[in-house]
């Protein structure tokens, strides 16, 4: 196998032919280890670093220098902050091994600023890293080394159907697949609210392309959530609250027939969201307070009486988005510490506490839906430098990329794999707006 490459900017340094990624010579001058140094993305004058990768190759783009540099406040008697010394020297690391070892170099620059290059000649499905290192002008002091990417090549999903599109992107999330895989269950805003927040359940058919409208509110400012089907394809649950206003705030799970409209509460509020069935019926949720601080934590209420029992007790962390293993029982969810915006992937079953699945310092991952399989676990992350779709194989530690763009194009987030696993739905963000799209497409890697 042999990895071509291709360069595309200014001050081009090399242009090689190397025999695979892990056993690439050291360039000259180089040294045989050169120690991950954790200086950060500013100290280290990178501003931008991101991937995208297609069919047997990767791209990366990148930033650098003294232009994007911008002072941060500052507290009084604080001495004034200086800017990022030049940059004379990139260098791109690649690494088949981890984000935190492995390394070589794969591309040399002598350009600062925006920049790009090809990485040809990739095995399609291998996890690759990379990491950014700058040096000084004399190009020769290591300034620092961004944090890693991580991108798998492969050809991109064929899309099908744009379900729809719209304001109030976030009403897209979570869609949900009934059991057998020719529904689509999700949020479609209404266009009379103030602020286009407003929404009702619809399901679209997959073999037919219509759709139909299963909830009737009509309110203005009322708010509707993560549909999920049960597994007999009879029922549908997702949370709703008759006003977002502060005093009035009444978030809960409800339950209608998936055929009409007949919806009744099944927990108690008052922040009650994110529903997901398990395989005996029962419903896991969130349940946050409606006084601060605000930290949801899992619940599952049991049919029947739906009596409600708390399954997390960690006030450190809210948690986000479950979904049940129908074939083991076992809970995956987001994890956000307290302080933090990043989410981690846990599992937790019945008996046991929590157990990281994707705990990792550089990355954050959320949304996590366990595919019909009861292997893998699709999410969102943004470990190729932003928003894109990611399936984990939870018993080979195998992770793959489904979907796949640079920074500059919509973000894809909360994925939905049919139970055949051949069909993708997500939410296909526009870049610093607020409107978005439903997507169903057709995967093309394994």
């Amino acid at each position: 196998m042999f990895t071509r490459v291709a360069l595309v900017g200014a001050s081009v340094l090399l242009l090689v032919l190397v025999s695979g990624c892990t056993d690439r010579p050291h360039l000259p001058g180089e040294p045989d280890e050169e120690p991950i140094t954790e200086n950060g993305n500013g100290a280290a004058s990178i501003w931008y670093f991101d991937s995208a990768s297609s069919d047997s190759r990767i791209l990366l783009r990148w930033r650098t220098g003294r232009t994007g540099w911008v002072p941060g406040p500052q507290y009084p008697g604080d001495p004034p902050q200086s800017p990022p010394p030049a940059v004379g020297l990139v260098r791109v690391l690649i690494s088949e091994e981890s984000p935190e070892s492995g390394f070589t170099s794969v591309v040399v620059h002598e350009h600062d600023g925006p920049d790009s290059a090809w990485v040809e000649g990739l095995i399609n499905g291998v996890a690759y890293h990379f990491r950014l290192a700058t040096h000084d002008s004399a190009q020769h002091s290591l300034l620092g080394h961004s944090a890693p990417l991580m991108t798998t090549p492969g050809s991109p999903p064929s899309r099908l159907h744009v379900v729809a599109t719209g304001l109030g992107s976030q009403f897209f999330s979570t869609a949900a697949w009934s059991s057998d895989g020719r529904q689509l269950a999700f949020v479609r805003p209404t266009s009379h609210g103030p602020n286009g927040y407003e929404g009702n359940v619809c399901v679209f058919d997959v073999t037919t392309g219509g759709e139909r409208q299963l909830t009737l509110y009509e309110g203005t400012d009322h708010f509707v959530g993560g549909p999920a089907w049960s597994s007999d394809n009879a029922w549908i649950v997702y949370y709703y609250s008759p006003t977002r206003t502060a005093g009035g705030i009444d978030y809960r799970v409800w339950r209608t027939p998936a055929s009409s409209f007949d919806a009744a509460s099944i927990t108690a509020g008052r922040v009650d969201s994110s529903p997901a069935w398990g395989a005996d019926g029962e419903i896991v949720f969130c349940r946050g307070t409606w006084e601060p601080p605000n930290i949801p934590e899992l619940w599952i209420a049991t049919p029947g009486t739906w009596a409600a029992r708390q399954l997390t007790f960690d006030q450190t962390s809210r948690k986000r988005h479950p979904s049940v293993n129908l074939l083991t029982g076992v809970i995956v969810y987001g994890d956000e510490p307290v302080g933090s915006l990043a989410q981690h992937l846990y599992t937790i079953d019945r008996t046991g506490g929590p157990t990281p699945l994707t705990e990792n310092r550089h990355w954050g991952e959320r949304e996590p839906v366990w595919a019909a399989d009861g292997r893998r676990v699709v999410f969102t992350s943004d470990r190729s430098g932003h928003f894109e779709i990611w399936s984990l194989d939870t018993a080979s530690g195998t992770y793959l990329q489904l979907t796949r763009g640079m920074e500059d194009h919509p973000a894809r987030t909360a994925a939905a794999l049919s139970p055949d696993g051949r069909l993708l739905a997500y939410r296909e963000e526009l870049r610093y707006t607020s409107r978005g799209s439903l997507i169903i497409a057709q995967l093309t890697d394994p």
